[in-house]
């Protein structure tokens, strides 16, 4: 009986996880399309400012914003959508691509996406992962200098032979655990503007991880000897992130 409560509940969290990776996706979409249209119109505002005709339904405060919206580095608009990869996760063999979007002047959306199907190396060790850690950040202005963020986490995780930081997960040295992460945090972080299409990301957060667990004698054992959970508070993300400016 235990055996299938504990599959029914990774069943509904495997769909729930599944869930909320496609409306990140469709809100990220719906977030570029509203962009792209805002900037738009703000170019033709911009154009029937400069030949000097009066729109009723365009105001000056629009003007100022539309002005303001330029970047100080740069003569082009702030980035609107940029590419990114995390070189900690990159030396760590573990798969990673994120997508960052401009939701206005001060806000974006940080969507970055984890995942290492396959152990590679030793085979007395295991390491398998799927991540998603949204985060919304605070900036000064979007995309250059200094940011605030806060961020949720989900992950599922295979993992054994390892001696973990931080006394996470201490006995899975000679075991195995297997099960979901969830989690809450803050971070803060610095945008290094190289050109005009890359940049670099140093970023590190802390925050709240509860991580459920079915755990197993050995790295191929498949013979389960018990389950639980941990309550984690510490660090829960830290990058170098290369980044590409698509528009």
């Amino acid at each position: 009986m235990a055996k299938m409560n504990i599959k029914k509940k990774r069943l509904i969290t495997n769909r729930f996880a599944k869930i909320v990776v496609f409306m990140l996706c469709v809100f990220s979409f719906s977030v570029v399309a509203a962009t792209e249209k805002e900037d738009s119109l703000r170019v033709v505002q911009k154009m029937n400012y400069s030949k000097g005709q009066s729109i009723g339904v365009v105001e000056l405060k629009e003007q100022n914003e539309l002005d303001a919206s330029l970047s100080p580095y740069s003569s082009q608009r702030l980035p609107r959508v940029a590419l990114k990869t995390n070189l900690v996760y990159d030396a760590l063999t573990s798969f990673n691509l994120g997508l960052e979007f401009r939701l206005g002047k001060y806000l974006t959306l940080d969507v970055p996406l984890n995942w290492k199907p396959f152990n590679w190396g030793s085979s007395e060790k295991m390491f398998r992962h799927f991540m998603v850690q949204p985060e919304i950040r605070w900036w000064k202005e979007a995309f250059n200098g200094h940011f605030l963020g806060a961020h949720l986490l989900y992950s599922q995780y295979n993992l054994g032979g390892y001696k973990l930081p931080l006394g996470l997960l201490p006995a899975v040295r000679n075991k195995r655990y297997q099960g979901d992460m969830y989690g809450v945090g803050v971070s803060y972080g610095y945008h290094l503007m190289l050109s005009n299409r890359f940049s670099f990301e140093f970023t590190a957060g802390l925050g709240y991880l509860y991580l459920d667990y079915d755990k197993y004698a050995c790295r191929s054992c498949k013979q389960q000897i018990g389950s639980g959970h941990k309550h984690y508070f510490g660090p829960t993300k830290l990058g170098v992130s290369l980044i590409y400016v698509i528009k």
